[in-house]
């Protein structure tokens, strides 16, 4: 994955607007795919061919881009807050 991507996906406002201005769009948040179309229908939306997640319609392309690469990035926690955390065995710790 591009560095560029990959801190748009962590959250970095930086990152999403040089994506944007790139007419980058950004991997699917709903199903993680990059099949990802930009389509003018009158409006512009950005939208995923696997899932059908879209963009609010727009009326600009950069303005649907931007919709679709400035959503809100998923949350980051520590290993210990996962719920999952203690149903494995992690090797080496007690």
């Amino acid at each position: 994955m591009d560095e560029l991507i990959r801190r748009a996906l962590l959250g970095s406002r930086e990152a999403q607007a040089q994506c944007t201005e790139k007419r980058i769009a950004l991997p699917c948040p709903f199903c993680g795919s990059e099949n990802i179309v930009i389509s003018n229908w009158g409006l512009w939306r950005v939208w995923c061919q696997v899932c059908l997640g879209k963009s609010d319609d727009q009326l600009s392309q950069a303005d649907a881009i931007r919709k679709w690469n400035t959503r809100q990035a998923p949350p980051v926690g520590r290993c210990r807050d996962c719920f999952q955390y203690h149903n494995i065995e992690i090797e080496g710790e007690d």
